[in-house]
């Protein structure tokens, strides 16, 4: 088991400010209301008596909570009432809304049990909707801003343990989406649009124009798909709903039993919406992305909906899987799942680990973890009186005694820092990097293995001190990637013929470094390989897609896929000099000849003639590239994907990289005793050792050091406990 030594017995102080966070902000009072608003009395909540404490603080059976009931008279009118109950007892029967806070602001006034209590906007024009018909039985819901009292954070503390037991209890989960212009027009057509894909997918099997194999849709003409523009363009503005960017609907959704959408006035499936979610997603090359791409008045909008499409990915993904993909886990790592999510939004930074505790493996009231000591489960109990440094901090903790290292792989002086103040080790997630990190469930990289990680962190936070290699220094870095402007997928043509030249412009510096820095002929220090082999193998992480690690013949993918890169920089670079001269590229111009393209050396002429036949063919046919087969569209996208906001470096004793930009001559590598792969560090000339904290400072006579955390790294030859292998002894590292 990973160690965690103390650093000393002190415990930090708590901070005594309370943040707002969904679902329990603080909500401030309309500064405008008036003397005789004030003096009104206001609905009193009861206290909740405490649950039975379980292990690790968590509820035991005979947790309570408030349900609100809601009812309509006979002439319309609504009444709300507020009572306690056991979510355990059979007659707690409720549903669970999850929905976007919006402005906190308690401006509206709603009337419970005779007393007036404020609510938000959001809540205010949800609750009417919700309202069962007159005559029929009250209906029960649990909504955070009325079922918690805003103004007491203890109770606060208690209740947030809860959710993961709310959700999860609840009849079903209602996301409450607020409504937008055109919102019913989008509520009718989805479920018409979802039969007639569901339709359109079983005629195409059965033809036996759908490849499972490429997800790739022939012979479908998007002109079938139903709807009008504006048909499409209100159901578009249901994928961009601020809703699926935050952070707490992703516990709130998943943890459903049933889940429905309320939008426009109507419920909505999810497995319906879901299923147009995963068509609009893809695959490139499927009917309703060429539909929607090619229109002009969607083409933009769908650009965007793209981002918002991870988001609505990744909880139906968790749903129907229930966290049972990786390695036979039932869930996956809490700091994995933090780390997957980053990317979503919180009000308050805490809240990017606070809202993910009910979910994953290792967190809040999970007693499948049971190997778990009780203060590492403590680390994490969701707490709003803590800073923001001791949250993620405890995070990072938490993640290394479970031999986890994936948040400091996002973390790093390379990535934006926000104003937060954090030290490097800490991974900024208001800030998250935009490129995936090395370190994931799926990858197969050992590099600190077989060993668990030893650290120490100070208590206030500031300082990490973590076991591990020293092995070589950076010679030389190639400059920053270009960025791409929606990712891999789903750009215009000419965007895509820009960006893969910008990539082959990376491959043909990080070659050009390979030849300054390794000696001509000479071999790899760790694998005996030729230069080209390894430099091919480094640039795509030497992994495929599903984890798979390249050896044998699949280097041949390696040299596709560069051939590739070659033929869409040559027609980026042909296209401009085509404009320059007053010519059409996209229209009847068509692409020269191979030998007019000025390919690079390393294309292949053969190969090069079969692809230009390929892309010559289809131009003007958008997902061209799926016709690109397997074999090369494989690793292409891989590969791109690695160089993503990485730079190529090799070191001082040849070993080639990837590294986060902005990496220079002189910076450190090493891999830490139990990590899955190397990091780039920097050392802080301006700092020392504390005095009296270098005892572990002085073994093997190390000096009293201190380093910067600049980034994750991949090392070609020593990704797989080759370190071992290498005459060096562990030290100690302290970072800030």
């Amino acid at each position: 088991m990973p160690s965690a030594l103390s650093w000393n017995s002190q415990s930090m102080n708590q901070s005594e400010s309370l943040s707002t966070m969904h679902p329990v902000s603080s909500p401030p009072v309309d500064s405008s209301a008036s003397a005789q608003d004030q003096q009104t009395q206001y609905y009193q909540y009861e206290p909740i008596p405490s649950s039975t404490p379980g292990s690790a603080g968590r509820q035991s059976t005979g947790a309570r909570t408030r349900l609100l009931e809601i009812r309509r008279k006979d002439d319309g009118a609504v009444e709300y009432s507020l009572s306690l109950y056991n979510l355990c007892d059979s007659d707690a029967q409720y549903d669970a809304i999850s929905y976007c806070w919006g402005d906190p602001a308690m401006v509206h006034t709603i009337t419970v049990d005779g007393t007036p209590l404020r609510v938000t906007a959001a809540v205010s024009a949800m609750l009417p909707v919700l309202a069962p018909d007159a005559g029929v039985e009250p209906r029960r819901f649990w909504i955070d801003s009325i079922c918690i009292n805003q103004d007491d954070p203890l109770e606060k503390n208690q209740q947030i343990p809860l959710m993961r037991t709310i959700y999860r209890g609840a009849r079903k989960v209602v996301a409450y989406l607020s409504d937008s212009p055109d919102a019913a027009l989008a509520a009718e057509f989805v479920p018409r649009l979802a039969v007639a894909l569901a339709e359109q997918e079983i005629t195409l099997t059965m033809r036996g124009g759908f490849r499972a194999a490429d997800g790739h849709l022939h012979g479908f003409e998007p002109a079938a798909l139903p709807g009008q523009i504006h048909d499409w363009r209100a159901l578009l503005k249901l994928f961009v709903d601020p809703y699926w960017s935050r952070t707490w609907i992703i516990q709130e959704t998943v943890l459903a039993r049933e889940l429905e959408l309320l939008y426009g006035g109507r419920i909505l499936s999810w497995d319906q919406f879901a299923s147009i979610g995963a068509a609009i997603r893809g695959p490139q090359g499927g009917p309703v992305c060429v539909f929607l791409s090619s229109t002009p008045v969607l083409a933009e909008f769908f650009f965007l909906v793209i981002s918002s499409l991870s988001h609505i990915y990744g909880i139906d993904a968790q749903r129907k899987q229930l966290f049972r993909e990786y390695d036979d886990n039932p869930k996956m790592l809490l700091p994995y799942l933090i780390v997957d999510c980053c990317k979503s939004k919180a009000t308050c930074p805490e809240d990017k680990v606070i809202g993910l505790l009910g979910l994953g493996r290792g967190g809040i009231d999970d007693d499948e973890e049971a190997e778990i000591g009780q203060d590492t489960r403590e680390l994490l109990l969701p707490d709003h009186t803590r800073s923001v440094l001791e949250v993620y901090g405890d995070a990072v903790e938490f993640a290394l005694r479970r031999n986890c290292f994936v948040l400091l792989n996002i973390a790093g002086c390379y990535y934006k820092r926000s104003s937060l103040g954090l030290p490097s080790w800490i991974p900024d997630l208001t800030a998250p990097p935009g490129v995936s990190p090395l370190d994931n469930i799926i990858s197969n990289y050992q590099a600190g293995a077989p060993h668990s990680a030893r650290f120490e962190i100070r208590p206030d936070r500031r300082r990490l001190r973590i076991h591990g290699w020293l092995f070589d220094k950076v010679a030389a870095a190639a400059s920053a990637p270009p960025p791409a402007r929606y990712g891999l997928e789903h750009q215009l043509f000419q965007d895509q013929l820009k960006f893969w030249s910008g990539v082959l412009d990376q491959h043909l510096e990080a070659w050009r470094l390979v030849e300054r820095h390794v000696s001509r002929g000479g071999r790899h220090p760790v694998t005996g390989e030729g230069p080209w082999r390894a430099l091919c193998r480094t640039v795509a992480g030497d992994a495929l897609p599903d984890g798979e690690r390249l050896d044998g013949d699949l280097f041949d993918k390696v040299r596709d896929a560069y051939n590739t890169f070659a033929l869409f920089g040559a027609l980026a670079d042909w296209r401009e000099r085509a404009l320059s001269r007053g010519l059409d590229p996209d229209g009847a111009l068509g692409f020269p000849p191979v030998p007019e393209l000025g390919l690079p050396a390393m294309m292949l002429e053969s190969e090069a003639e079969w692809l230009h036949g390929t892309l010559f063919a289809l131009q003007v046919v958008p997902g061209y590239e799926q016709s690109i087969p397997a074999k090369v569209r494989f690793l292409y996208q891989t590969m791109a994907g690695r160089m993503m906001m990485r730079s190529f470096a090799v070191t001082a004793e040849g070993h080639m990289m990837l590294v986060p930009p902005g990496t220079k001559e002189g910076d450190d590598v090493c891999i830490f005793a139990g990590a899955k792969t190397p990091f780039i560090l920097r050392r802080d000339e301006g700092s020392r050792l504390d005095s009296g904290e270098g005892e572990q400072g002085q073994e093997h006579g190390q000096e009293d050091e201190v380093w910067r955390l600049y980034g994750e790294a991949y090392v070609h030859g020593m990704m797989d406990k080759q370190i071992l292998d290498k005459p060096i002894s562990q030290r100690w590292f302290e970072l800030r």
